[in-house]
Protein backbone atom coordinates (compact mmCIF):
# COMPACT_ATOMS: atom_id res chain seq x y z
CA UNK A 1 0.00 0.00 0.00
CA UNK A 2 2.62 2.13 1.02
CA UNK A 3 6.06 2.67 -1.59
CA UNK A 4 9.40 3.56 -0.44
CA UNK A 5 10.06 5.49 -3.63
CA UNK A 6 12.35 8.16 -3.60
CA UNK A 7 10.98 11.40 -2.75
CA UNK A 8 11.33 14.59 -5.25
CA UNK A 9 9.20 17.16 -3.64
CA UNK A 10 9.42 19.13 -0.69
CA UNK A 11 6.16 20.75 0.67
CA UNK A 12 5.80 22.87 3.69
CA UNK A 13 1.91 22.32 4.55
CA UNK A 14 -0.68 24.58 7.07
CA UNK A 15 -3.25 22.31 8.27
CA UNK A 16 -5.12 21.34 11.58
CA UNK A 17 -3.38 19.51 14.49
CA UNK A 18 -6.92 17.40 14.81
CA UNK A 19 -6.58 16.70 11.01
CA UNK A 20 -3.03 14.91 11.76
CA UNK A 21 -3.93 12.99 14.79
CA UNK A 22 -6.64 11.77 13.10
CA UNK A 23 -4.90 10.09 10.89
CA UNK A 24 -2.09 9.63 13.11
CA UNK A 25 -4.66 7.53 14.50
CA UNK A 26 -6.15 5.51 11.70
CA UNK A 27 -2.73 4.95 10.62
CA UNK A 28 -1.58 3.43 14.42
CA UNK A 29 -4.83 1.77 14.30
CA UNK A 30 -3.68 -0.13 11.14
CA UNK A 31 -0.56 -1.22 13.46
CA UNK A 32 1.31 1.20 10.70
CA UNK A 33 4.27 3.05 12.43
CA UNK A 34 4.58 7.10 10.98
CA UNK A 35 8.00 8.12 12.83
CA UNK A 36 7.57 11.45 11.70
CA UNK A 37 5.42 14.34 10.66
CA UNK A 38 6.55 14.38 7.10
CA UNK A 39 6.30 10.13 6.57
CA UNK A 40 2.93 10.86 8.39
CA UNK A 41 1.94 13.67 5.48
CA UNK A 42 3.79 11.52 2.71
CA UNK A 43 1.40 8.47 3.39
CA UNK A 44 -1.36 10.52 3.93
CA UNK A 45 -0.89 11.55 0.77
CA UNK A 46 0.36 8.26 -0.99
CA UNK A 47 -2.81 6.63 1.02
CA UNK A 48 -5.24 9.51 -0.86
CA UNK A 49 -4.21 8.25 -4.22
CA UNK A 50 -5.03 5.14 -3.74
CA UNK A 51 -8.28 5.70 -2.87
CA UNK A 52 -8.51 8.13 -5.50
CA UNK A 53 -7.35 5.67 -8.30
CA UNK A 54 -8.72 2.95 -7.01
CA UNK A 55 -12.23 3.44 -5.57
CA UNK A 56 -13.13 6.87 -7.89
CA UNK A 57 -11.44 6.75 -11.16
CA UNK A 58 -8.98 9.30 -10.86
CA UNK A 59 -6.12 8.85 -13.38
CA UNK A 60 -2.65 8.12 -11.92
CA UNK A 61 0.43 9.99 -13.62
CA UNK A 62 3.20 7.94 -13.33
CA UNK A 63 5.88 9.61 -15.25
CA UNK A 64 8.29 12.31 -12.82
CA UNK A 65 8.18 14.38 -16.11
CA UNK A 66 4.32 14.63 -16.42
CA UNK A 67 4.03 15.50 -13.30
CA UNK A 68 6.44 18.51 -12.73
CA UNK A 69 5.18 19.61 -16.22
CA UNK A 70 1.36 19.44 -15.18
CA UNK A 71 2.13 20.61 -11.66
CA UNK A 72 3.73 23.44 -13.17
CA UNK A 73 0.84 24.28 -15.93
CA UNK A 74 -1.26 24.73 -13.17
CA UNK A 75 0.49 26.93 -11.04
CA UNK A 76 2.34 24.35 -8.52
CA UNK A 77 5.45 23.80 -10.20
CA UNK A 78 8.52 24.93 -7.34
CA UNK A 79 9.19 21.11 -5.80
CA UNK A 80 12.04 21.34 -4.67
CA UNK A 81 13.42 25.29 -3.76
CA UNK A 82 17.23 25.09 -3.72
CA UNK A 83 17.63 21.83 -4.98
CA UNK A 84 17.53 20.50 -1.40
CA UNK A 85 16.94 17.24 -2.46
CA UNK A 86 19.81 16.53 -4.78
CA UNK A 87 19.46 14.97 -8.21
CA UNK A 88 15.80 13.55 -8.52
CA UNK A 89 15.20 10.88 -10.74
CA UNK A 90 14.40 13.20 -13.71
CA UNK A 91 17.76 15.02 -13.59
CA UNK A 92 19.63 11.54 -13.04
CA UNK A 93 18.07 10.92 -16.83
CA UNK A 94 15.02 8.66 -15.83
CA UNK A 95 13.11 10.31 -18.36
CA UNK A 96 9.66 8.43 -18.97
CA UNK A 97 6.86 8.74 -21.50
CA UNK A 98 7.26 12.11 -22.66
CA UNK A 99 3.38 12.50 -23.43
CA UNK A 100 1.61 15.65 -21.36
CA UNK A 101 -0.68 14.58 -18.65
CA UNK A 102 -3.85 16.05 -18.89
CA UNK A 103 -7.08 15.31 -16.52
CA UNK A 104 -10.09 14.24 -17.72
CA UNK A 105 -13.49 15.65 -16.06
CA UNK A 106 -15.33 18.97 -16.35
CA UNK A 107 -13.44 20.83 -13.86
CA UNK A 108 -10.13 21.00 -15.27
CA UNK A 109 -8.23 24.44 -14.18
CA UNK A 110 -6.78 26.71 -16.35
CA UNK A 111 -3.11 27.18 -16.01
CA UNK A 112 -2.63 30.48 -13.73
CA UNK A 113 0.35 32.79 -14.41
CA UNK A 114 3.42 32.08 -11.72
CA UNK A 115 7.04 32.69 -11.72
CA UNK A 116 7.53 29.34 -13.16
CA UNK A 117 5.40 29.74 -16.14
CA UNK A 118 5.72 33.11 -17.27
CA UNK A 119 6.74 33.78 -21.02
CA UNK A 120 10.08 34.53 -22.17
CA UNK A 121 9.87 39.02 -21.64
CA UNK A 122 7.31 38.43 -18.34
CA UNK A 123 10.17 36.30 -16.87
CA UNK A 124 12.92 39.12 -17.82
CA UNK A 125 10.84 42.07 -16.02
CA UNK A 126 10.68 39.62 -13.21
CA UNK A 127 13.80 38.71 -12.60
CA UNK A 128 14.97 43.02 -12.89
CA UNK A 129 12.36 43.36 -10.21
CA UNK A 130 14.22 41.01 -8.11
CA UNK A 131 17.38 42.11 -9.25
CA UNK A 132 16.37 46.02 -8.07
CA UNK A 133 14.95 45.08 -4.86
CA UNK A 134 18.05 42.81 -4.35
CA UNK A 135 20.72 45.38 -4.96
Amino acid sequence: MYKQEKSDAILNIRCKSTTLATIAGYFMSQHRNIRSKSELVRSSLEFLEEVLVEENGAQKVTSLEQARNFLSRIGLGELNPGGRLGKTRLAEGEREASDEFVPTGDAVPEPQKTFNNLDPEQQLLVEKLKNERAG
